[in-house]
């Protein structure tokens, strides 16, 4: 399983983070779950989504086609929450970036590390539950 601590407006997050597809070219699409606290209402609903598919780009599609290749959503995702993916190893943007509308959308690699640890939403959510272990009553 990947998770990752982020903290932003004050507060600290644990995100997990679990490998879907897009119905549109098959991209890699991650998608964030909230696995901060079990006890806390809204434990592993969806926190959002880290990647963009953009198939009709030419140079998204090129990209992409190789493993662990994403166009990260930087207009929907905080600076700080990829910058805390980059400092704590998870992925590496690169120096590129493609333009879709008014947006400008960073290339990134998934570390090789990240890549193994990737579960699907099924096996990320069994992980975590299994780490919360039982919760009191209440």
């Amino acid at each position: 399983m990947l998770s990752f601590e982020f903290e932003h407006r004050g507060e600290r997050r644990r995100l997990a983070v679990y490998r879907d597809a897009y119905a549109a070219g098959g991209n890699l699409a991650l998608v964030m779950l909230d696995a901060t606290d079990p006890r806390e209402d809204g434990y592993l609903e969806e926190y959002g989504v880290l990647t963009v598919n953009l198939p009709c780009d030419p140079a998204a599609a090129r990209w992409c086609a190789c493993p662990g290749h994403v166009v990260v959503d930087t207009n929907n995702n905080p600076a700080l929450l990829v910058g805390a993916l980059e400092e704590q190893g998870v992925l590496r943007v690169a120096p590129a970036s493609v333009r879709s509308g008014h947006c400008l959308y960073p290339l990134a690699c998934l570390s090789a590390a990240a890549m193994d640890a990737l579960e699907d939403a099924e096996g990320t959510a069994r992980s975590l539950l299994s780490e919360a272990g039982p919760l009191p009553a209440g």
